[in-house]
């Protein structure tokens, strides 16, 4: 119990700057409320997604999002903002090809593990020679 008289941390004085200059800046975090529930919901939904899927299927899933967000947002700003340059297409295109890819790997390599356990039952516990 050394440290009930001893002096506060630099830690203990930091937080209390840092809580009186939060308080001057509360109008700062009024303003972006909704990026942070916005932030929050993201983790949510995919905590969600991972639950009712596997991990490769949400993968490809934000992958092919990022696709839809951009050409979305193109379509809704058409007036602002043109349409995607070429090169910036050609990303989202080769998001789409390798998300494809992966999902046609993943397939075979699927069908090819169940091939094997079809094939080659495992051994009981009963026929081991130990």
């Amino acid at each position: 119990m050394g440290w009930v008289g001893a002096p506060p941390s630099p830690l203990v004085l930091a937080s209390l700057t840092a809580r009186r200059r939060a308080r001057a800046q509360w109008g700062k975090l009024r303003r972006y409320w909704a990026v942070v529930a916005v932030f929050l919901l993201n983790i949510y939904t995919n905590i969600m997604a991972l639950k009712a899927s596997n991990v490769e299927t949400v993968i490809v899933f934000r992958s092919v999002t990022t696709v839809v967000v951009a050409f979305g947002d193109a379509a809704a700003l058409r007036s602002t903002r043109g349409l995607p340059s070429a090169p910036v297409v050609a990303c989202l295109l080769a998001i789409v090809l390798f998300a494809a890819a992966f999902v046609a790997v993943e397939r075979a390599e699927g069908m090819q593990v169940a091939r094997l356990s079809r094939r080659a039952p495992s051994p009981s516990p009963a026929s081991s020679p130990c």
